[in-house]
């Protein structure tokens, strides 16, 4: 058994040098089969072999172009080249390369990837480490999520509210929720045995060790937030750190790719529903990670859903969640002008129990499947239709 030391040294997604070992490591050209022993050579070698001129390609991409543009951007070349395209006719805008299918490498082991500083448009020092590199990658970067430009700060901020204990209480104690995967788990336990999973936004780990249970030979357990280190103690002391890895990092991550490699897995497993089922904006991540490991047969979990809109009516009800009762006798004084009219719409998010007697109409629903929904699925405008099926006083939500 390692000490602490060597844990602490061999952390979640980091990969430890042989410094005594020399460097051999060569660099495949874009377009040909020829091995460069330097990234200058490589471009230059591009540069008089196959006109193409890699740096100002690069640079072409504008000021917007980052370490993953550029990832995506060697990805698509040997892509192209694989296909017998010329080098000489190519001509690539940022646009391009918006498709996330770019970040799958083309090349195994592709040294390239892991020496971009050269390639980057505004450095002038050398290559950066592998370290240096990953930590690029984990910088938050603005994503275009429904139309909704998420902040970095708002991007940190959303994963550091995970690292608490509160929160994923909260989660486990959704029996609902939790016991929903479980039971499902537990009833198909010939779906996951001996199959490779991906549990996307792991947390503590629940998902995964119920996948591990129910005999998994894989498990990768993938989360940005700083709760992977209590989810890797909490798997080792129910002993199944041989079969179910963590890796902190976003789906996309070039590092989360590496240790997942290059085999499909079987299932995606996720708890990702938010507020309203898509408040969270975490579904993206899940559907990317899904064109990006998921086999073509391979099972999602959940494989569907619903959002339901209904209509209520209940006056009992809302003048519980309104405070009307408390407000229309104050002493003996009726306070009503203190109700707050339309409470229920204040809410960034409210949650709240409604009696089944409320409802008044059927719901309106609208499915997303999850093996074919896209990322620009997740915005859109539905016809809202309600019948009321009872006499009502008003409609009240």
């Amino acid at each position: 058994m390692a000490d602490s030391d060597s844990d602490t040294a061999s952390s979640v997604g980091s990969i430890v040098e042989d410094a005594s070992e020399p460097d051999t490591t060569s660099f495949k050209c874009l377009f040909c089969d020829q091995q460069l022993s330097s990234i200058s050579d490589l471009t230059a070698h591009c540069k008089s072999e196959h006109s193409f001129d890699l740096h100002e390609t690069i640079k072409g991409l504008g000021s917007d172009a980052d370490e993953l543009t550029i990832i995506k951007l060697v990805n698509y070349l040997r892509a192209e080249a694989k296909k017998g395209t010329d080098s000489k006719l190519l001509s690539i805008s940022f646009q391009d390369l918006s498709d996330d299918k770019f970040l799958q490498p083309v090349l195994e082991d592709d040294a390239l990837l892991f020496e971009l500083g050269e390639l980057m448009p505004d450095s002038d020092t050398k290559a950066v480490d592998y370290d240096e590199f990953e930590a690029a990658l984990h910088k938050d970067m603005p994503e275009d999520l429904s139309h909704i430009k998420l902040t970095s700060d708002r991007d940190q901020d959303y994963f550091e509210s995970y690292k608490g204990n509160s929160i994923h209480r909260e989660m486990i104690e959704d029996r609902v929720r939790t016991e929903g995967y479980r039971d499902f788990i537990e009833k198909n336990l010939e779906v996951f045995k001996d199959k490779v999973v991906l549990d996307v936004g792991c947390g503590t780990g629940i998902l995964s060790l119920f996948s591990a249970r129910a005999g998994a030979k894989k498990v990768f357990a993938v989360d940005n937030s700083g709760i992977v280190t209590r989810a890797k103690e909490i798997i080792a002391k129910n002993g199944y750190a041989d079969r179910i890895e963590v890796i902190q990092g976003r789906v996309e991550d070039f590092n989360t790719q590496r240790l997942i490699g290059k085999e499909k897995v079987d299932i995606i497993i996720s708890e990702w529903m938010g507020y309203g089922l898509l408040f969270e904006g975490m579904l993206d991540s899940v559907l990317r990670a899904r064109d990006m490991y998921l086999k073509p047969d391979g099972i999602l979990v959940p494989s569907h859903c619903n959002i339901r809109l209904a209509p209520i009516s209940d006056a009992d009800w809302i003048a519980d969640s309104t405070s009307e009762k408390f407000w229309k006798d104050v002493y003996g004084f009726d306070f009503s002008p203190m109700i707050p009219g339309g409470l229920l719409n204040r809410h960034e998010i409210g949650v709240f129990d409604v009696p089944e007697k409320a409802l008044c109409g059927t719901a309106t629903s609208h499915l997303l499947e999850m093996k074919t929904v896209s990322v620009q699925d997740l915005s859109f405008k539905i016809p809202l239709r309600m019948t009321i099926e009872r006499d009502i006083a008003c409609k009240d939500a």
